[in-house]
């Protein structure tokens, strides 16, 4: 996806994986899903359903401490639910299920291979106004 835009998305299979850096550092893996059509980085077009792999870390490591964890899942729960949002992160990380089919405003950006996974595209999420 072109980066610095914002589209709507919607959130597909949420799971809890291992790391494949450290596996006793869990994820939360989401696919993000294009709405609308909308282009590439390289100005070719992209369909409805485009998707995107999204992680959020939910265990503390290295310099994450578990107050990042919090903050980072609950941003995520603020975009989807408001900003009344119901669900506690506790909550989410036991059944991610609970997310599937969520409707979220991102902001898209590039990021450079790391950590063992390629360039791809990231996500910053964006509370609704």
């Amino acid at each position: 996806l072109a980066p610095d835009r914002i589209y709507r998305m919607m959130i597909r299979s949420p799971e809890i994986v291992p790391g494949k850096k450290n596996p006793d550092v869990r994820l939360l893996t989401f696919k993000l899903e294009t709405t609308k059509e909308a282009m590439d980085t390289d100005g070719k077009p992209l369909h409805i359903g485009f998707k995107f792999i999204h992680r959020i870390t939910i265990d503390p490591s290295g310099d994450r401490a578990i107050e990042n964890v919090k903050i980072d899942i609950g941003l995520l729960l603020q975009c989807i639910e408001g900003k009344d949002a119901k669900t506690s992160p506790n909550q989410l990380i036991k059944n991610p299920t609970i997310i599937a089919d969520k409707l979220i405003d991102v902001k898209v950006g590039l990021q450079k291979e790391k950590d063992g996974y390629p360039e791809s595209n990231s996500a910053r999420f964006v509370p609704p106004a």
